[in-house]
């Protein structure tokens, strides 16, 4: 589940990445930086624009990690 965070939270650090040993580079310190945490808590929020069929949508939530457990709201 960490790995699953880890690319939301870099997500827009991959759109603009050039470089595959550069980005293999930030991806490991992240890593090795949230291995240091007991736990990690985020809040997440994301809009959904469909102008087509005329859909707005707007969903807003929060995940703990502890250890090898998850708690998704």
């Amino acid at each position: 589940m960490k790995k699953i965070l880890l690319l939301v939270a870099l997500i827009p650090g991959f759109v603009f990445a050039q470089n595959p040993e550069q980005a293999k580079k930030i991806l490991d310190q992240v890593t090795a930086k949230t291995k240091t945490y007991k736990t990690i808590k985020a809040s997440f929020s994301f809009k959904l624009e469909n102008l087509q069929e005329n859909i707005q949508e707007e969903y807003a939530g929060t995940i703990s990690i502890k250890g090898d457990k998850y708690k998704a709201t």
